[in-house]
């Protein structure tokens, strides 16, 4: 089950910002395979379509003009089977939404894993007029 709340526990609380988002699930897996999930490229290629591969909007299947065309991210810290934290950059139409995505990994009973994860430092920039490539020119008539 995947619950969306501002603030989950009192030590989130001290460090959230009010338009942090929070998502936590119960995963029917351990911390280790949850961390393979989150770490291992191949893997992490299967719910996230990361910009380093070249995959963009104009080669994947049509989409809700709402969801990112590229997501680009830089790893800030990490913690083996208990948090990972990134620099995380998407393009969505003509706008980047830079944030910091943070995946915080918790034994949860007996062969479970609670997944916290939380989006939050939103910065919302336009896309640069001038990316530098190489334009295509008309031939006038």
């Amino acid at each position: 089950m995947t619950i969306l709340r501002n603030a989950t526990t009192k030590s989130m609380e001290d460090k959230a910002a009010p338009d942090d988002l929070h998502f936590e699930s119960v995963l029917e897996a351990p911390p280790a395979k949850v961390w393979r999930a989150l770490t291992i490229p191949d893997y992490v290629a299967a719910w996230l379509r990361p910009a380093e591969n070249g995959i963009d909007a104009a080669h994947s299947p049509r989409r809700d003009s709402s969801e990112p065309e590229l997501v680009d991210c830089r790893l800030l810290a990490a913690e083996a089977q208990q948090m990972l934290r990134y620099a995380w950059s998407e393009k969505m139409q003509e706008r980047i939404l830079d944030s910091v995505v943070t995946f915080e990994l918790a034994p949860h009973g007996e062969g479970s894993t609670l997944l916290r994860i939380t989006q939050g430092s939103f910065v919302l920039r336009p896309v640069a007029a001038n990316l530098n490539q190489p334009t295509m020119l008309l031939k006038a008539a």
